[in-house]
């Protein structure tokens, strides 16, 4: 168990000047490029793009692919784990200010923040600070200290970590340090001891080293981790760090993985001030997105979403819901969403508040569950661009076993030509999005039309109002609105047909949406 203490160490900000492992730092711009709240685009490296034709994914791919995210509409980058590690998913981490030598170089990486910004697209990373890899340098020191008991120094790296001289749930045993180490995830990735304030310092130097290269800020793996079973201390270090950050790049964008249900620890974390995926929300679960999609009930997400937004914003004035159709730990939406089912859960998440994440190869409808192998790279298969032609396609990553004549065949390249596909669908709502500043952080309210199928929000925010409304149905629905003097401002239609609206009249053809004013 990871003892818990009061937060009250100092915090140094370190002089990036002073950092001998640096070479070359990049001065931010304080004012960050998505502040209307645009949506984010999740990218596993190594399954993007190849540009060294060694069939793995790397910085270049990424880079080379900016075009292609601008044009889609994303205004945000978010990494999974670039930096050294033995695994293929790159979540037990060796070198925290390192890349990964098959991603590419530090150079490579000042390179791509410099086309990004170019772009008016920022880039957040993923970092692990609930455990290191097992083979990080400071692991190892630490299991020769307490092998020769020489613990007692405070900035010991055997004090970096949690021990136990018996077998507890959760440590694992080192027959180097002669004792049991936590290890809630994997024997190769020890838990660190948050609570130790040259821990914190090491991660205070880390966050500033990648802020100062043009990072715009992190995503948080697993933070209902960092002190199993109390979420109280996880909140309040999340607090410090998200304080920490802030002190650096005062716009900096933190996001937070706290996988719960809805309850009130759900809605506790973010009064640390941080953003939350708001998994609840997200995945099959009654009145989620998908759930909502399938039972063709507008009226449960439009309740639910108001009733989450209700709640955040008791708890914290930042914090801001980050809602998601899949994500890197569960199978692939285009397995249960598939065609115009699809392209209504993008438009309802798509236009809701907060930030919105997109799965890399979602907008395309790519495929893959954990399947029989059990294995989250099922999840993480390559991208595809364009169907004949195989240049820059990646391998998928070691331990997948998914069954490619399941695959979708079309890429992204080919989809663009097609109006109706789900890509351009995708490029619709996110251009949608881009122009509304207000479906970010206005008011959200559900207004109920009678129909059930209807998800109807009124949002306001400073003296502007507009309406957004879905059909979550497979038919056509007509209703009358209860507010005179409204006209369509947006389409989005899935299936070819345009709304009509004659006076108070509103028919919406299935799957689609409009934005009133």
């Amino acid at each position: 168990m990871k003892k818990i203490i009061p937060l009250l160490f100092a915090t140094a900000i370190l002089c990036p000047a002073c950092n001998p492992t640096s070479t070359a730092y990049y001065v931010f711009d304080e004012a960050v490029t998505n502040q209307n709240g645009s949506a984010y685009y999740e990218i596993f490296v190594a399954s993007y793009y190849d540009m060294n034709n060694d069939n793995i994914g790397d910085l270049n791919g990424v880079a080379a692919k900016l075009p292609y995210l601008q044009d889609l509409g994303v205004k945000g980058l978010w990494l999974m784990p670039i930096h050294p590690s033995d695994s293929y998913h790159k979540y037990d981490v060796k070198d925290y200010k390192g890349i990964d030598p098959s991603y590419g170089t530090l150079s490579d990486f000042n390179h791509l923040i410099e086309s990004a910004d170019e772009r008016n697209i920022d880039i957040i990373i993923d970092l692990i600070i609930n455990h290191s890899s097992s083979n990080h340098p400071w692991f190892i020191e630490a299991q020769q200290q307490k092998r020769d008991n020489v613990c007692s120094a405070a900035d010991s790296k055997c004090n970096y970590y949690n021990w136990s001289s018996n077998q507890t749930s959760g440590y694992a045993w080192s027959p180097i340090a002669n004792a049991y180490y936590e290890a809630r995830f994997s024997s190769s990735m020890p838990d660190l001891n948050l609570d130790n304030p040259f821990v914190r310092q090491e991660f205070e130097e880390i966050a500033t080293f990648w802020l100062n290269r043009g990072v715009k800020g992190f995503r948080l793996d697993a933070v209902t981790s960092f002190y199993t079973g109390h979420a109280s201390a996880n909140i309040a270090y999340l607090t410090y760090f998200n304080n920490y950050v802030k002190s650096v790049n005062s716009e900096a964008f933190i996001i937070g993985e706290a996988w719960e249900t809805f309850s009130s620890t759900f809605y506790s974390y973010a009064s640390s001030g941080m953003n939350f995926f708001n998994f609840p929300l997200s995945e099959l679960n009654n009145k989620s997105i998908a759930s909502s999609v399938k039972a063709m009930r507008g009226i449960d997400f439009a309740n639910a979403l108001v009733s989450s937004e209700v709640q955040l914003k008791q708890v914290s004035d930042t914090a801001k819901n980050a809602l998601i159709i899949s994500n890197h730990d569960m199978d692939r939406s285009a397995g249960y969403l598939p065609g115009n089912l699809g392209k209504m859960a993008a438009s309802a998440y798509l236009l809701s508040p907060g930030y919105p994440f997109i799965y890399y190869g979602e907008e395309i409808g790519l495929k893959g569950s954990r399947g029989g192998s059990n294995s989250d790279a099922n999840r993480r298969l390559a991208m595809i661009w364009d169907k004949d032609d195989d240049s820059g396609k990646c391998a998928n990553p070691e331990g997948t076993d998914y069954d490619s004549q399941y695959q979708v065949t079309n890429g992204a390249y080919d989809n663009l030509e097609e109006n109706t596909s789900l890509t351009s669908h995708y490029k619709k709502v996110l251009n949608v999005r881009n122009k509304y500043g207000i479906i970010h952080d206005g008011l959200y309210e559900s207004v109920d039309t009678g129909l059930p199928e209807i998800a109807m929000f009124k949002v306001s925010k400073d003296g502007e109002e507009l309406y957004i409304v879905h059909n979550f149905s497979n038919q056509a629905a007509t209703f009358n609105l209860a507010v005179t003097g409204l006209s369509i401002d947006e389409e989005i239609d899935s299936v070819g047909v345009k709304p009509k609206l004659s006076g108070l009249s509103l028919t919406l053809a299935e799957y689609s949406s409009v934005i009133l004013k």
